[in-house]
């Protein structure tokens, strides 16, 4: 059926919405959903590139749908309550179209395949998936453009090669079908039930679905033992504005000479002077928590939390709200002691609910030989002007293998700040701006704490002038980087709209003399697609490595995305620039607890780690420097 027809139903429904017509919006927003969902199954069954869920236009039925059901819930029988209930949950799951959750999906589907050929072939059928849709992006960039100024022959060898990606696709869907008939099941976009939540979770976990609309926001709280679904008076945007204040006590960016955002929120005439403490709101972190947590926490009392946020919540770490109203004028010595949400929870992010079904289903552990990799210590000159930058930039060259050199002096201002990164054309980064950002010598003990910490095998660390784009594609293509449980990047990272100029996230490694279109000094998002990966986890123990590169993107950055596509089944990433000292100990302490204690995961690992910094009192007790590391994907053992 036509998208027109589902778009008259959603403005139908939404009329029924404002007259508190409740059942008959659920009835209209049903039948714009179904219309959607329909189309979504047949263009999948088509093996179309683009097979996900398209909202069109204005069309969106899925949060009406919700609000109408809960509505319709709280008058209603037990049973048809349930019913409701449930709808919800799968509606919920619609609002979004994560890529990070479909490179999960993708992930395990190999995983599945096997090794081999079979394994080759989906993942060469993942990879046309991939340029089909940077493709049709291309095309659609193309054709919007003014009438006076399109190409046609351009066109035409868009549309060309959409065509030949497009048959390439459906020959490997014939081959891959006769050999592995579930791989459409498992790659497709489909909601999960409550009951196959359940199945998956274990029994000391609690999964928590967050959807967010105009005027609420709607929580399920999954466990083995049952379900609770609420909401929250608390709509998109006044969750927007608290989060926002939440992130001015957190993130020190937000206070630059060129962002007056949270001078403006909090009505002050000028950012916190240096060495002062970010102003980190307490009372709303407690609010939040009372709104989105304290209905349900009963449900969740000593269980591991598995968030699947939306929205604005998936750019805030949950374990910066408290548990407990805050004292009154609590200040720099009583942070330690503040009920900080980290101190009872162990807490894993997930893209998706589907996200738990694909690691749960078919992508055990890691059966990789060795434990650890890890990347550090580029060779970076920083302000040559600068005797702080030369000194550390001289310390950097001394330590580039494990056990040499000086303990190196922390960054002036405990960050590993972001700089500029400015494009060249063709999308090849300027080599004189990469080599002139900050060093980070500290990188090296941090690499090579957690290397020594495996045992009896120590892990493998590559340093200064080996830490190149050249070094980690090569040992993808030998195979030789499958081999690793762990990988572990620490370094400068940025985001596409932060590196100026540039088109994609990435990571920096030492730069070369001389760029190359394979060597940059720049390993971007789909270089690391790219690379191939059976890792448990990677750390990117970098600058926001969880954000998205715009406020109107999907939740977490092409960079995580990039690593699940690559092969890894959980990823530590964070928030805001990392205190480099902070970043030694979390990574270092989450290791160490994994190693000490085989039956815990790596979110009760982090969870540890993090407490025992905080216990430390002091400025490690302020949130902006123990809560900008979140873990994505399967933090269960």
């Amino acid at each position: 059926m036509h998208p027109d027809v589902a778009n008259s139903f959603n403005n139908l429904g939404a009329h029924y919405l404002d007259s508190k017509d409740w059942q008959q919006a659920h009835d209209a927003f049903a039948r714009a959903s179904s219309i959607l969902i329909g189309r979504n199954t047949k263009e999948s069954s088509e093996g179309q590139t683009a097979a996900d869920l398209k909202v069109h236009g204005a069309t969106n039925p899925f949060p009406g749908a919700i609000v109408a059901a809960y509505q319709l819930a709280e008058t209603s029988d037990s049973q048809k309550a349930i019913a409701l209930r449930s709808q919800a949950f799968e509606a919920a799951q619609w609002i979004s179209d994560e890529q990070a959750a479909r490179a999960i999906t993708g992930m395990s589907a190999r995983i599945a395949a096997g090794s081999g050929d079979l394994s080759a072939r989906v993942r060469e059928r993942q990879d046309l998936s991939e340029q089909a849709l940077a493709i049709d992006r291309l095309l659609i960039s193309v054709i919007s453009q003014p009438n006076a100024v399109r190409n046609q022959q351009t066109e035409q060898a868009l549309r060309t090669q959409a065509s030949d990606v497009a048959n390439q696709i459906r020959e490997l869907d014939r081959l891959i079908a006769t050999q592995f008939p579930d791989y459409a099941g498992l790659v497709a976009k489909m909601p999960v039930s409550i009951e196959e939540v359940q199945r998956r979770l274990n029994p000391n976990e609690a999964l928590l679905l967050f959807a967010t609309t105009s005027r609420s926001t709607f929580v399920w709280t999954v466990t083995r033992a049952g379900v609770r679904w609420h909401a929250a008076s608390i709509g998109a945007k006044q969750l927007a504005e608290t989060i926002n204040i939440l992130r001015c006590g957190l993130d020190a960016e937000a206070w630059t000479e060129t962002s007056h955002a949270c001078a403006e929120k909090l009505g002050r005439d000028r950012p916190p002077a240096a060495g002062d403490q970010l102003p980190f709101d307490l009372d709303r972190a407690f609010g939040l928590y009372q709104a989105l947590l304290e209905p349900v926490a009963t449900d969740i009392e000593g269980k591991e939390l598995i968030l699947v946020p939306s929205g604005p919540l998936a750019t805030l770490p949950f374990q910066v709200l408290l548990t407990e109203r805050p004292a009154p004028n609590t200040g720099r010595q009583d942070l330690a002691k503040a009920p900080w949400l980290v101190k009872r929870f162990a807490t894993t992010v997930l893209p998706s609910v589907s996200s738990l079904k694909a690691l749960r289903q078919v992508a055990q552990r890691s059966r990789a030989p060795k434990p650890f990799i890890g990347f550090g210590n580029p060779l970076l000159s920083g302000n040559a002007r600068n005797a702080f930058d030369v000194d550390r930039a001289a310390q950097a060259r001394l330590r580039q293998s494990c056990g040499l050199g000086p303990e190196p002096r922390m960054s002036q201002s405990a960050q590993r700040g972001r700089r500029s990164i400015v494009a060249l054309s063709g999308g090849t980064t300027d080599i004189e701006q990469l080599r002139h950002l900050a060093p980070l010598p500290e990188t090296a003990i941090e690499l090579c704490l957690v290397a020594n910490s495996f045992s009896p095998i120590k892990g493998d660390v590559y340093l200064g002038k080996e830490a190149t784009e050249a070094a980690i594609k090569s040992l993808s293509e030998s195979g030789r980087l499958e081999q690793y449980r762990m990988l572990h990047f620490a370094t400068h990272g940025a985001l596409s709209g932060q590196a100026r100029g540039s088109i994609e996230p990435g990571l920096v490694l030492t730069p070369p003399a001389t760029a190359t279109p394979t060597d940059d000094g720049y390993l971007s998002s789909s270089e690391i697609s790219g690379l191939k990966l059976n890792a448990d986890w990677v750390v990117l123990s970098a600058c926001n490595t969880a954000g998205s590169e715009a406020s109107n993107s999907e939740a977490f950055s092409g960079l995580a995305r990039a690593f699940f596509y690559a092969g890894t089944r959980a990823l530590l990433v964070s928030h805001w620039p990392v205190n480099s000292e902070a970043a030694v100990t979390i990574t270092t302490g989450a290791t160490s607890a994994m190693t000490a204690h085989p039956g815990i995961g790596p979110a009760e690992a982090l969870r540890r780690s993090i407490s025992a910094l905080t216990a430390k009192g002091s400025e490690n007790a302020h949130p902006s420097v123990w809560a900008p590391f979140v873990l994505v994907g399967n933090g269960s053992p």
